[in-house]
C-alpha cells in the first residue's frame, strides 16, 4: 500500500458527468487527451462535436467513459444521396457530408432522400423516404401581407405514454407492461394508446397555429411489421392519464407508416394545434395491430413541434 493510501485510505468510487469532444470513433478528447469511450445506443457524434460523458473511476483508479449524448441537435432523420459507392453512400445532411452503410439488395441513386439511423460511429441508410417534387412557383401578390409581430416554434414533449386494454380494463397490462404504445386487436385483446402532455400546450392560448409536426417513434416487431400500415391518430381531452381510456373527440388523422419504421416526423393539420391549445393529447386507435416505443424507451416519443404567431 502506498503512503497516500495509508494516510487517506483506499480510493472511493467516483461518478461524474463531464463535457468532451468526439474523436475518431470510439475515441473522445477529454481534458485535451484522446481516450477510449463506450457509446450508448442511438448516440452519434462526428469528430470535433461536443458531447456529454459519464465518467466512472473505480477504487483502483481505472476509468470508464460512456458517451451519453451530443450537446446540440440530434442527428437528422433524413439526408440526400450524393454518390453511391461500393461499400457506402455519400449523403448530404445539412451543411455536412457523411458516409452511410446501406443494404446492397436495395437500389439507391443520387438525389434520393433516405431515412438515417445514427448509432455510435455508424450511420445506416434505411430506405428511400420520397421523391421530392418542387412546389409550383406562385407569383407574389401585389398586396403585402400584414407584418407578424411575433412568431416561434414550441417543442412539446410527452411526459407520459400508455396502452389501455379494453378487454382487461387496465393501463399498461399489455405486452411489456411499460409506457410502450400498441393499437389494434391481437389474440382477442383490443388495445389503444395515448400520449399525455400535462397541459403544456395550453401556453399557446391566444396564438395562431401555423404548422404542427408530430414524431412517431420506432415501430416494434409486432403485427404486420414487414408491411406498411395506416396509423389512425386522434385528439383526446386528458392532460394526464385518467383511470379509464381517454375520450377521443377528433380524428382520425391517418399516417402511412413504412415497414421496419425507425421513427420520424409527420405533418398534422393546423386544426390539431388549434385544438391542443385547450390541452389534452394524442391517441392511436384501431386496426391494424402495431406497436411503438413509448416515453421510457424514447424520450422524444410523441413529441410535438408547433409553430405559432401572435
Amino acid at each position: 500500500m502506498s503512503i497516500e493510501e495509508t494516510l487517506a485510505g483506499k480510493l472511493k468510487p467516483r461518478n461524474e458527468v463531464v463535457s468532451a469532444f468526439a474523436d475518431d470513433y470510439p475515441n473522445i478528447i477529454l481534458g485535451g487527451v484522446q481516450q477510449h469511450a463506450y457509446w450508448n445506443d442511438h448516440v452519434y457524434a462526428v469528430k470535433g462535436e461536443a458531447i456529454t460523458v459519464a465518467r466512472e473511476v473505480d477504487p483502483s483508479g481505472i476509468t470508464r467513459n460512456t458517451v451519453i449524448g451530443r450537446i446540440g441537435r440530434p442527428g437528422a432523420d433524413t439526408g440526400t444521396v450524393l454518390t453511391v459507392e461500393t461499400n457506402y453512400l455519400l449523403v448530404s445532411v445539412g451543411a455536412i457530408e457523411v458516409r452511410a452503410r446501406f443494404d446492397t439488395a436495395k437500389t439507391y441513386t443520387p438525389g434520393d432522400v433516405v431515412a438515417l439511423d445514427w448509432k455510435g460511429g455508424t450511420i445506416t441508410a434505411l430506405f428511400v423516404v420520397t421523391d421530392y417534387v418542387p412546389p409550383p412557383v406562385i407569383a407574389p401578390s401585389t398586396t403585402a401581407p400584414p407584418p407578424t409581430n411575433n412568431t416561434g416554434e414550441l417543442p412539446v414533449f410527452a411526459n407520459d405514454s400508455a396502452t389501455w386494454s379494453a378487454t382487461l380494463g387496465y393501463w399498461n397490462v399489455w405486452a411489456t407492461k411499460n409506457q410502450n404504445l400498441y393499437t389494434g386487436t391481437s389474440g382477442g385483446h383490443t388495445v389503444t394508446a395515448s400520449w399525455f402532455y400535462n397541459g403544456a400546450t395550453k401556453q399557446l392560448e391566444g396564438a395562431t397555429i401555423t404548422e404542427v409536426r408530430f414524431r412517431v417513434p420506432k415501430r416494434f416487431l409486432a403485427g404486420s411489421y414487414n408491411d406498411p400500415i395506416t396509423l389512425h391518430l386522434y385528439l383526446h381531452s386528458s392532460d394526464t392519464r385518467p383511470g379509464t381510456d381517454v375520450a377521443r373527440y377528433a380524428g382520425p388523422y391517418d399516417l402511412t407508416i413504412p415497414a421496419h419504421f425507425q421513427g420520424g416526423w409527420f405533418n398534422l393539420p393546423v386544426e390539431v394545434g388549434e385544438a391542443l391549445k385547450a390541452g389534452g393529447g394524442i391517441s392511436i386507435s384501431g386496426s391494424p395491430y402495431a406497436g411503438f416505443q413509448g416515453k421510457s424507451e424514447d424520450p422524444a416519443s410523441g413529441q410535438l413541434l408547433i409553430k405559432w404567431a401572435r
